[in-house]
Parts: structure tokens; sequence; C-alpha cells
């Protein structure tokens, strides 16, 4: 997990014309959640990201819709707006197929 992570926390913040000398040690990540019981989630879930990162990548939950509606983390997370989301694909009519 720990790899994984890093290299998406990496990725997430660096293309081939934004990396060059960032410091990728040092990482807050955004985590949003619309819902109480999501907001439990990734607050378990960072704290183990933060655990197994030696405490180099940070996390910080904006709960009960603090970033945008439920219905807007699709885009938050597309837009950077948040790092990681809680997405209920019943918000999101159309947009994802069934097959």
């Amino acid at each position: 997990m720990r790899k994984t992570f890093l290299a998406f926390a990496a990725g997430r913040q660096c293309d081939t014309r934004a990396c060059a000398g960032k410091d990728l040690r040092a990482e807050t990540v955004a985590l949003g959640a619309g819902l109480a019981s999501a907001a439990k989630a990734l607050e378990d879930w960072g704290a183990a990201v933060e655990k197994e990162s030696g405490g180099t990548i940070k996390y910080k939950v904006y709960p009960a819709q603090q970033l945008g509606k439920a219905f807007d983390h699709y885009d938050m997370a597309r837009d950077g707006i948040a790092d990681v989301t809680y997405i209920n694909p019943g918000y999101q009519p159309g947009r994802f197929s069934d097959h």
C-alpha cells in the first residue's frame, strides 16, 4: 500500500513540467467527504497512510461537504480541489456506464 500511495501522491502533484526540484516528502493530502460514515473511513485511511509513510504524508479530512456538495465530489477530485473523495455513483446519473 505504501509504495502505491506514495506513487499516487507524487503523480498527482507532478507532471514533466512542474516536478523539477519539488520536495515530495512533505505532502498534505486533502480528503473530501460528504457523509459522516465516509469521513470516519477517510480519517482511518488517512491515519494509516500517514503511519505507513513515516509521517511524510499528512492528511486533512474535510467532512460534511465542506469542499462542495456530494454531487460535486467526482469533479472536485478531477479538478484537484480534493486529492481523494468519496463518490456515490447515484449522484452522477449518466456519467458512469453500467458495462
